[in-house]
């Protein structure tokens, strides 16, 4: 399967991986369309829907809608997947408001994100309630234990981005002052790797599976064991396209979850799709596979804690001006069996 905007070279792998930053978008799409099948095919009408992932590259996001088109789960449900890369969650939002895209892959982020701006999206599936985020550690920076961060900085992505959020939380988690440990802009990963070898920052937020690229590091500690509520891998879509598409966004939601059940049956195979369709290197890959098999759910429900600690941030993060209503963010209206 191959992106319809086109996978990006491997020298930009770790620019791109974290995929929870804002950028411009890549492609285009032409939404959702009925289309009957060749003449003499015998196969069923189909209807096509466009998916735009927040990061092409990004594992946990993506997998399950690869997996899906790549295993037919899609195609024996009528639908025809066409996807699109983006740079950024604002930017897929966006294309999701605009109609070049039907279904956002992202993070619950996004979605508190678009509420604060009453973009009228929600979360209709859960592809990971939890983050596959980890605290790297800079060995130059001296940083040897989650303790050894008081007084030190973290690199983020851009201020008012999931990495902030997850560097805002960091403090409080270890019991320490929200303001014991600041925050750096950095922007790009090969920033933010950078200044982690240099010591120049002493530690970053990314994803777990990123562990063999980010040099002169140490995980010591992810979302979980921190106790930093979250919602993370999400499918999202405009409320007024769920409504009209209710059968389609149940099969869509069906086919996700049986690819997921695939995924965690199927190591080798799902490593093998990842290196092709994602271009990860065999290491990232495999690490990538291990985060994600640990995270995935096939109940799609989501996090309402991790929601509502989010909404709770986004006047510190300079997302809106009060916290928007968690209630507004999520349905369970379309989950397999629903």
């Amino acid at each position: 399967m191959k992106l319809k905007a086109g996978l990006l070279p491997l020298a930009v792998v770790v620019a791109l991986a974290a995929g929870s930053g804002s950028g411009s978008g890549s492609g285009s799409g032409s939404g959702t369309a009925a289309k009957s099948a060749a003449p003499g095919s015998g196969s069923a009408k189909t209807t096509s829907v466009t998916v735009g992932f927040d990061n092409p590259l990004a594992y946990t996001n993506n997998m399950a809608v690869l997996i899906a088109v790549d295993q037919g789960f899609f195609k024996k449900r009528g639908i025809d997947v066409k996807t699109i890369g983006f740079s950024g969650g604002s930017t897929a939002s966006r294309a999701v408001v605009a109609g070049s895209a039907d279904i956002q892959a992202g993070v619950g982020f996004d979605e508190v994100g678009a509420t604060a701006k009453n973009l009228g999206l929600q979360i209709f599936y859960t592809i990971a309630r939890e983050s596959d985020f980890a605290l790297y550690a800079s060995t130059a920076a001296g940083v040897k234990s989650p303790a050894d961060f008081a007084g030190k900085s973290l690199g983020i992505s851009a201020f008012g981005s999931y990495s902030d959020y997850l560097a805002r939380s960091t403090g409080p988690a270890l019991g320490m002052p929200s303001d014991s440990i600041k925050r750096v802009a950095l922007g790009t990963n090969t920033a933010l790797f950078g200044a982690l070898e240099r010591g120049t920052t002493g530690g970053t937020w990314n994803p777990a599976g990123l562990a063999a690229v980010i040099k002169g590091t140490t995980i010591v500690g992810t979302t979980k064991s921190l106790k930093i509520p979250t919602q993370y891998s999400s499918l999202i879509a405009k409320a007024s396209w769920l409504s009209s598409h209710a059968d389609l966004a149940k099969n869509f939601t069906a086919a996700i979850a049986e690819a997921i059940t695939w995924h965690n049956a199927n190591k080798t195979a799902a490593i093998a799709l990842a290196e092709k369709d994602l271009k990860l290197p065999p290491a990232t890959a495999q690490a990538s596979y291990t985060a994600a098999q640990q995270i995935f759910t096939t109940d799609g429900k989501v996090s309402t804690e991790g929601l509502q600690a989010m909404a709770t941030a986004v006047p510190a993060l300079g997302l809106g001006t009060a916290a928007p209503s968690v209630a507004k963010m999520s349905t369970d209206a379309y989950l397999p069996g629903s």
